[in-house]
């Protein structure tokens, strides 16, 4: 067996032999579990602020249980010597990556391509998983686009015997899959008092597993806007747009601040424990937040940024992007074997770079708010199936007149269609027009999506219970969360999720969808469980900032969507038409350019961009087509 990676960069593994001939070595965090620090009554007692301690007693006493118990966000493996078990494991909604290539004499592990690419031969691109990442249709989360590698998904464990011709076999091993959103409404307030215990211990925990890397030694200031940078210097002036930091302390935890609600909460949450001194490791830690700002452009967030700020007292720092470095992501490809990242991503190296300066360790976002408090019509259907007319005559709202019924007809029969519907197979997945079919018939694409459609179906209590979990959405962006984890950790930064939290998770899908769902604003359970840590303006904020800007001035910036593809290796394979391609995505841009949307919403940037995406993959990782 061969092992890579684990333990993160730039430390030693995180570790764990017990005297029964158990291994366990775990890629990330876990803050400590009431009755796991032993891992068994008679048994030695095993250190509860490390990971890899908390995953060996709860292995010892529970088994694969014992995942179950485990917080945090960690990619796992756990070693039997007694029975030549191995099980590879990865938290629920994870970011860490955990990947393997299992051959006739071998089995290696990683926690990144490019680990196992050194560690074994030439990487051969998996042309099936290929060409449902360009139609936007994966159909599983364990295949990777690298032939006879796979993923460790979220919340699933990998269980390997050391036994000749035994194939690694893997399920879900979470809880948290069988939870079924309640179809009765309760108030808002009784649900976010639920949620905010949740979250505060989501950041607290956040902030606290492992220890962040000490900042620079910073003089206490009052916060304010006029405050004088530490230090100085052309790399900082290049970027920085506004105040240092400010404040005593042993460490630096950093947030990345959008403006928005869900960052703007994880925000205020640190800002009342650094106050408390709870923050951080040692409860010293300075809480610094970083924000992208675009002065003078309409995406700019720099209201909402200035109002965290006032509202929480803690300085900001402000970064203002680059444009997009080709050259850059090109070799960043090459030597990670991961796709160049999305250009709104990119976006967030200016955050990146100011994090690393600052010697930042842990770096927090609000990624997950969309994920499990935004909401929607996803339990209408369920209601309608179970006669609760009343709770969706008050959702759908007010008639308004004529058009008005009309309207709610037209929503009351795509509602009849959807509960008739639900454990049919969806719809065969839409070839765009640059992709060239004849290169997708032997693989059998609709056939898998069928499968893959009727196994979400079959794995769900209900269309809300689906529509939390979106196994197709997540399916489509796992190769996008792997690009942003590799991001951030190549630049030794354990970028953390509170709102990724188990607890968070469970809080929310213990909330009825009649709950989570307000026609005139999103996240109302996230916003009352946050309560006044937000800063007024941002509580009361509608809509949010959109960045596919970012793609087109990435593709402007290197000479149009022709001068990328042509030549490439898609276009050279003959799977796509570049003409076609570049038309739509012209079409596209001059939509985008007016402020409307495209004329077709399936031809847009988001559509292709996984298009320039694999083509720059295949160009540039070495990766054979």
């Amino acid at each position: 067996m061969g092992l890579a990676g684990a333990g993160g960069r730039g430390r030693g593994a995180d570790v764990t032999r017990t005297v029964g001939g158990l291994v366990a070595v775990v890629d990330g965090w876990s803050p400590p579990v009431a009755g796991l620090s032993q891992a068994d009554p008679g048994g030695p007692a095993l250190d509860p602020r490390s990971a890899s301690g908390q995953l060996a007693a709860a292995w010892t006493r529970f088994g694969a249980f014992g995942l179950d118990r485990l917080l945090g966000d960690w990619a796992a493996l756990v070693f039997e010597q007694r029975t030549g078990r191995l099980v590879l494991a990865r938290s629920p909604r994870s970011m860490r990556t955990l990947v393997l290539r299992h051959g006739a004499d071998r089995l290696l592990v990683a926690t990144d391509l490019a680990q196992l690419r050194a560690a074994g031969p030439a990487f051969e691109a998996n042309p099936t998983v290929l060409a449902e990442m360009l139609l936007h249709g994966p159909t599983t989360e364990h295949e990777t686009l690298v032939r006879g590698v796979e993923r460790v998904p979220a919340g699933h464990l990998v269980r390997i015997e050391a036994r000749a011709g035994e194939r690694p076999s893997r399920r879900a091993y979470s809880s948290l899959y069988a939870l079924v959103p309640p179809l009765a409404a309760e108030p808002v307030d009784a649900a976010a008092a639920r949620a905010r215990p949740a979250l505060w211990g989501a950041v607290a925990d956040a902030a606290r597993g492992g220890a962040a890397r000490p900042g620079p030694t910073l003089a206490p200031t009052r916060p304010g806007p006029t405050l004088a940078p530490t230090r100085s210097g052309p790399e900082l002036a290049a970027s920085s747009t506004g105040p240092r930091l400010a404040g005593a302390g042993s460490g630096l935890v950093a947030v990345g601040l959008s403006g928005g609600v869900d960052s703007s909460a994880v925000t205020g949450i640190a800002a009342r424990l650094a106050s408390a001194g709870r923050l951080g490791p040692d409860g010293a830690a300075r809480l610094l937040p970083i924000s992208m700002v675009f002065p003078g452009e309409p995406h700019d967030e720099s209201r909402w940024i200035d109002a965290v700020e006032e509202h929480t007292g803690v300085p900001v720092l402000r970064v203002k992007p680059d444009a997009y470095d080709w050259d850059r992501w090109r070799s960043w490809t090459a030597a990670t074997c991961e796709l160049p990242p999305w250009a709104n991503l990119a976006l967030a190296d200016a955050v990146r770079a100011a994090a690393r300066r600052e010697g930042v360790g842990v770096l927090l976002s609000g990624e997950g708010g969309d994920d499990w408090f935004r909401g929607g019509r996803g339990h209408w259907p369920d209601l309608l199936r179970a006669g609760r007319l009343a709770t969706l005559r008050r959702q759908i709202g007010p008639v308004g007149g004529p058009r008005g019924l009309l309207a709610k007809a037209r929503t009351a029969r795509a509602l009849a269609a959807a509960a008739s519907s639900a454990h049919a197979a969806g719809p065969p997945s839409v070839v765009p027009p640059w992709i060239r079919p004849q290169w997708l018939r032997p693989l059998y694409l609709a056939d898998r999506l069928a499968v893959a459609t009727a196994a979400d179906t079959a794995a769900f209590a209900s269309a809300d219970h689906r529509g939390r979990w979106v196994p197709a959405a997540y399916r489509v962006a796992t190769p996008l969360i792997d690009t942003a984890r590799t991001f951030y950790a190549s630049a030794g930064i354990d970028w953390r999720h509170p709102l990724h939290d188990r607890r968070v998770i469970e809080a929310a899908l213990s909330t009825p969808g009649a709950t989570m769902y307000r026609r005139d604003l999103t996240k109302p359970v996230l916003r009352a469980a946050a309560g006044d840590v937000l800063a007024p303006v941002v509580r009361d904020r509608a809509g949010r900032a959109h960045f596919l800007h970012a793609l087109a001035d990435a593709v402007d910036g290197a000479g149009g969507l022709r001068a990328l593809l042509a030549g490439g290796p898609l276009v050279g394979a003959g799977w796509v038409d570049v003409d076609v391609a570049t038309d739509c995505w012209d079409a596209a841009v001059a939509a985008l350019r007016r402020g409307r949307p495209p004329a077709v919403p399936e031809h847009g940037l988001v559509a292709l961009w996984p298009v320039i995406a694999a083509d720059t993959w295949l160009a540039h990782s070495g990766v054979l087509l």
